[in-house]
């Protein structure tokens, strides 16, 4: 639901009106004179989260449902395979020297320099 909530473009004003209708508070009459929330509640209602009655939908429901649970996904870093980074050691230009249409031009520092610190990152 996270990346489908990020990707539909819902935000934080959305998730607390929706948050104002689930606690059944006249929402309506606040939008009467407010122009900015009444913008909101015309995007939540054409985004199906309430209904025309200012009642949640069965999405709207389980967006709420899905940021009021405590735990939340991890993002577990992958550790990079050695043969990769070989692979890229061993492509990656040992000096900065280069040839062009058959004229050589002599490079001036080394560019492969400390393989293991730069493994580690």
């Amino acid at each position: 639901m996270q990346g489908t909530a990020v990707q539909r473009g819902f935000t934080l004003d959305m998730i607390y009106l929706l948050k104002m209708i689930q606690q059944e508070f006249d929402v309506k009459s606040l939008c009467e004179g407010t122009p900015k929330i009444c913008l909101l509640c015309q995007t939540i209602l054409r985004k199906q989260l309430i209904t025309e009655e200012y009642k949640l939908t069965i999405e709207g429901k389980e967006l709420l449902a899905f940021f009021d649970t405590s735990s939340r996904e991890t993002i577990v870093r992958v550790k990079q395979d050695g043969d990769l980074f070989e692979a890229w050691w061993k492509a990656y230009p040992g000096t900065d020297t280069f040839k062009i249409n058959g004229k050589n031009f002599t490079g001036t520092r080394s560019l492969r320099n400390k393989k293991d610190d730069c493994k580690k990152q």
